[in-house]
Parts: C-alpha cells; sequence; structure tokens
C-alpha cells in the first residue's frame, strides 16, 4: 500500500509511440487512458503534447517538437485533462482514499471503484468499451468531471467521479 504513491502512471513517453498512435488516432480512447492515468494512485507522468492530442509514430516519430502552433491543438482534449488534474487535487479521496467497493465487468468493459477518505466519499467509474453502460445504482450522484447530476449512464470510453 506504501508504494502505490510512488508508481508512475504513464501512457506513453519518449522511448514509444504516443498512445493516440496506438489507438489509432481515437480520441476517446485516450481520454479514457488519460482519466485511468489522472483518477488512480500513483504519479501520473504526462508526456508533452499528449494533452493536445498529439501524434506520433514509434522513435523518433514519438519526439516530434511541440505543438506551439494553438490553431493545431486539441483544445477539448486539453479540457479534459485540465479537469481531471482539478478533481484529482481537489478530491484527495480520490488517489488517497481506501478502497471500500470494487467492481469489474471484463465483458462490459466497466470498472467501478468507491474510495473514502474521512466524511469524503467518490466513485470513480470508468466505461473502457464502446457503447453505454447503465449503472442505475449510482443515479443521482453528482459527476464531478461534467458537474451534472449522474443518469445512470455512461457513455462508451468515458468516466465519471460520483460525489456521496
Amino acid at each position: 500500500k506504501k508504494v502505490y504513491p510512488l508508481l508512475f502512471n504513464l501512457i506513453d513517453s519518449h522511448d514509444t509511440a504516443r498512445f493516440l498512435h496506438n489507438c489509432e488516432n481515437k480520441k476517446e480512447k485516450q481520454r479514457i487512458a488519460a482519466a485511468i492515468q489522472l483518477l488512480c494512485p500513483g504519479m501520473p507522468m504526462i508526456y508533452y503534447g499528449d494533452e493536445f492530442a498529439m501524434e506520433g509514430g514509434p522513435d523518433p516519430d514519438c519526439r516530434r517538437g511541440m505543438l506551439w502552433d494553438e490553431k493545431r491543438q486539441d483544445k477539448e482534449m486539453f479540457a479534459w485533462y485540465q479537469r481531471l488534474i482539478y478533481l484529482r487535487k481537489t478530491y484527495r479521496s480520490i488517489t488517497e482514499g481506501n478502497v471500500i467497493d470494487y467492481q469489474a465487468d471484463d465483458e462490459k468493459g466497466v470498472l467501478v471503484v468507491t474510495r473514502e477518505l474521512g466524511d469524503e466519499k467518490v466513485t470513480i467509474v470508468f466505461n473502457c468499451k464502446e457503447g453505454e453502460a447503465e449503472l442505475s445504482k449510482y443515479q443521482g450522484m453528482q459527476n464531478l468531471i461534467t458537474e451534472d447530476v449522474f443518469d445512470g449512464k455512461i457513455k462508451g470510453y468515458n468516466a465519471a467521479v460520483l460525489l456521496g
């Protein structure tokens, strides 16, 4: 348990093809990978440009120069990373809380982890496959990512952080 906060969480690096390249430029897959990277214990290591959905194949293509031209930067991806980082910093239970419930459904591609730290409790939902998943048990909870009330359904390749 003491080692988890020290582990690197990375989805790509200067030694690998970029994650976006490996998932055939399907940005929804990078979004869910970033959610797993940032909403789990450990130290997220974001390779420069991932936050803007930067492309790059195997070495040396993965070492392209940073996309400084704002017209070429994916602002939606950047906002996604910003929101996840904000939640990670704001809700300590996301990374430091004790796991009080854990459910995994490989067939549906859904992972649900409930963590608690003091009075703060969050349920983190990852839908890692195409297609909507129904989780009516959590309907009515506040989704901290979207700032909406969770309707019990989560779209494919998406995440939710539910408060309470």
